[in-house]
């Protein structure tokens, strides 16, 4: 079942996923390995 990510949630575990969105094997377009889409980007403040 999906649950809705708290902002919490999201400090916890923001890190984890943006390292798989680097990952090619792991992830699709649009890439975060380029260094055109930044962590800024996947993880805006909160």
């Amino acid at each position: 079942m999906l649950m809705k990510a708290t902002v919490e949630d999201i400090k916890k575990y923001g890190g984890l996923a943006y390292s798989l969105a680097l990952n090619p094997a792991k992830s699709c377009y649009p890439t975060y390995g380029d260094d055109i889409k930044t962590k800024k980007d996947f993880l805006p403040e909160l």
